[in-house]
């Protein structure tokens, strides 16, 4: 009976262990999971970098409208009060 249970107890284990290194063989190696991730990381910090020269450059542009949009009404007030003083028709 001792002698069963053991040969029983020992051929699930074997099948357990095949199971396990049949598992583990469809891994991908850590090796590959590191050479992925790093590649992942610097393709994020091109993105990153891309992401943040554009802001600049849309910030830059939104600068340039108002300060051109300023200067125009500023001239526009001097020529209009121009206009008043002198009396310009």
């Amino acid at each position: 009976m001792i002698a069963s249970n053991f040969q029983s107890y020992k051929s699930e284990s074997n099948e357990w262990r095949s199971a396990l290194n049949d598992l583990r063989g469809t891994f991908i190696p850590r090796v590959e999971i590191d050479f992925e991730r790093a590649e992942q990381n610097r393709r994020l910090d091109q993105l990153e970098d891309a992401a943040i020269r554009s802001v600049g450059r849309r910030e830059g542009s939104v600068t340039a409208r108002v300060f051109i949009y300023g200067t125009i009404s500023i001239i526009a007030t001097v020529i209009g009060a121009a206009v008043l003083i002198l009396g310009i028709h």
